[in-house]
């Protein structure tokens, strides 16, 4: 994912105040001139408008491919007298939190 703020915050600025400065070399930064600069409400529509566009159904249709015929009655196992599988099934909610 592109992250728009530090692409900003790294593009280095041009003028006087910036006169005898070290600049930022990585040509990916260098090469956009200050009219490239995104502002933060063009960032965030783009970023709104970007996650609309990656967003489509091949996930579920994977799901609907792979599980095609399965039949959850059926139990996984050689032998119909094997004792039952164990399924645990855990969940981990973790917060993070940018300060």
């Amino acid at each position: 994912a592109i992250n728009f703020w530090q692409i900003a915050k790294d593009i280095p600025k041009t003028g006087a105040n910036n006169a005898g400065k070290a600049r930022n070399t990585n040509p990916s930064f260098t090469t956009l001139g200050p009219t490239m600069r995104l502002h933060p409400l063009f960032q965030a529509i783009l970023a709104i408008q970007t996650a609309k566009v990656f967003s489509s159904d091949d996930e579920e249709r994977l799901m609907m491919d792979v599980f095609r015929g399965y039949n959850y009655l059926i139990q996984p196992v050689k032998n119909i007298s094997d004792t039952p599988i164990i399924v645990k099934i855990a969940l981990q909610l973790v917060l993070l939190i940018n300060v």
